[in-house]
């Protein structure tokens, strides 16, 4: 593996020197050597590079081709460390009705290079990262990095009032009823601290209720229905 390939693998991925040595097991300075090609990157490292990028590709064809109308691969490389999450990932996934207009990112907190190309996309900073994230190619071959699902709703919850929150509970909405568990929302959430988990759980409460009076009204219809055949008229042999 070239050191172009090497530094290439941490860009795709939005790795930081630190990340890519955590991914590794490697030091800080042996990433920024093998970067810079001081350091010859091992066979052995190329081979965790490889697994490392094979956990996090996923392909999608709905999400890769919704992301190619967005434009996102170009968020992505105008912003180094981002991830499109929350309301944005969620667009992406047709959770929501919201619209891209304006893209929403997770990036590390102060990272080492941070710039904002413009108003329309909005920096929500997350010291998680790179955790909970894929890795896409969109229909033109341009790489970008999104939320993963789990990350994508916890992301929106925990900045509702930003992403607007009629929006946010239609993601989690969307996201329970597409499988997510909410065991998995919980424990991500959890690692945000108690006020994410708190949050987390009004929505869960409220989209729970709402599913309890439509199944209560689901159930009433059918025992209309039931009784209706019941007394309907009865044809006869002719």
């Amino acid at each position: 593996m070239t050191k172009q390939e090497f530094a290439d693998w941490m860009t795709r991925n939005g790795y930081r020197v630190k990340d890519a040595a955590e991914r590794l097991g490697l030091t800080p300075l042996s990433v920024k050597r093998m970067k810079a090609g001081t350091q010859a990157v091992t066979r052995q490292t190329a081979m965790l590079v490889e697994k490392d990028e094979a956990a996090r590709l996923v392909t999608d064809a709905d999400v890769d081709m919704a992301a190619t109308l967005a434009d996102v691969a170009d968020t992505c490389a105008l912003v180094p460390f981002s991830v499109v999450t929350g309301v944005t990932a969620a667009v992406l996934r047709g959770w929501t009705t919201a619209n891209v207009h304006v893209q929403f990112v997770a990036l590390p907190p102060h990272p080492a290079r941070f710039r904002m190309p413009g108003e329309e996309i909005v920096a929500l900073p997350d010291p998680l990262l790179p955790e909970r994230v894929e890795l896409h190619r969109d229909r033109d071959g341009r790489w970008f990095r999104i939320a993963d699902p789990v990350r994508t709703v916890v992301d929106a919850i925990r900045f509702d009032e930003e992403q607007v929150r009629f929006h946010v509970e239609e993601v989690v909405r969307s996201a329970v009823s597409a499988g997510v568990t909410v065991s998995d929302l919980l424990d991500f959430a959890a690692k945000h601290g108690p006020e994410t988990v708190a949050k987390l759980e009004g929505y869960l409460e409220r989209i729970g209720q709402d599913l309890i009076r439509q199944w209560r009204a689901d159930r009433a219809h059918a025992e209309l229905e039931r009784v209706k055949r019941m007394f309907a008229p009865q044809e006869t042999a002719g």
